[in-house]
Parts: C-alpha cells; structure tokens; sequence
C-alpha cells in the first residue's frame, strides 16, 4: 500500500529559517513555546502553504496562519 506516494516533499530552506526565527521568537516572547522539531515541521508546512494533519491541533495551532487539519 502505497499512502504518502502522491504527495509533494516539502524541504526546509532560508524561507523556512526565517519563519522559524519569527515564530519562536514570537511564541517565546508569549511563554507558549513549541518543541524544536515540531516548530520546524509547522513552519515548513507554514512557508509551503500547506496545512498539517496532526493529533495534536492545539499545540500547532499557536503558530499564526497555520492550517491545522486534526483525526
């Protein structure tokens, strides 16, 4: 069973640094930070303008502008 055959790899580049910095900076500031790894793959989806499909739909829905697509 082929699932995830169809869909586009999104890699991090400088874009994705940037919102990065900009949303740590911004969720640190407000002391509702997110773990590191889960920050780079919300800001991934972020700067690739494609929403995240997620258990967790509060946590990544800090991130502003996100599209956060929970099961």
């Amino acid at each position: 069973m082929q699932v995830l055959g169809d869909l586009p790899v999104i890699e991090p580049g400088t874009r994705v640094a940037d919102a990065y910095a900009r949303v740590h900076a911004s969720l640190t500031q407000h002391s509702t930070p997110i773990a590191t790894m889960d920050l780079l793959i919300g800001c991934t989806a972020l700067n690739g303008d494609a929403a995240l499909l997620t258990a967790n739909r509060a946590h990544f829905s800090r991130i502003v502008g996100m599209r956060v697509l929970s099961y």
